[in-house]
This record gives C-alpha cells, sequence and structure tokens, in this order.
C-alpha cells in the first residue's frame, strides 16, 4: 500500500486478532484505532514499535502488524498523511 491507496481500515476480533499490512515507503500514515492496538513495524532498516504515526522513509517494503489487546472487536484506520 501506498499514499496513493487513500484510507484503509478492517476489525480485528478475537478470531482474527492479528493483521500483517505489507507497506510501500515512502509515507506516513496515522494509525487509529477503538481500542487498544499494538503495532510493530518491520523494514530492512529498521524494526519497531509505533504508536499513532507511521512512517516509511525510503523506498522500502515493510510490513505492518497490528495486534489488539482487547477482548471483543477492534476497529483499526490507516489514514494518509501529507
Amino acid at each position: 500500500m501506498n499514499v496513493a491507496d487513500g484510507v484503509l481500515s478492517g476489525v480485528l476480533s478475537p478470531t482474527f486478532d492479528v493483521a500483517d499490512l505489507p507497506m510501500q515507503g515512502p509515507g506516513s500514515w496515522t494509525l487509529t484505532g477503538s481500542a487498544a492496538l499494538q503495532a510493530q513495524l518491520a523494514c530492512p532498516s529498521h524494526t519497531g514499535e509505533v504508536q499513532g504515526q507511521v512512517v516509511i522513509s525510503g523506498a522500502q517494503r515493510c510490513e505492518l502488524q497490528l495486534t489488539s489487546t482487547y477482548q471483543g472487536a477492534t476497529t483499526w484506520q490507516l489514514t494518509p498523511t501529507a
């Protein structure tokens, strides 16, 4: 996904509590959730936890893993930022 793809959203549930999202930089996105989420971004140059803002520098292929820490359904949304 890249900035041109627009807003992306989904739902994590107790049955499907992890989402693996392939991402292509460069770009930045705002991550929001209806409940607590853990987000880890794995890129060739860097791997680490992210909170609120996902930034990929350069033309890297990365993977964003979202995990719900809530027992019920959790909606999430990634919105490109300018």
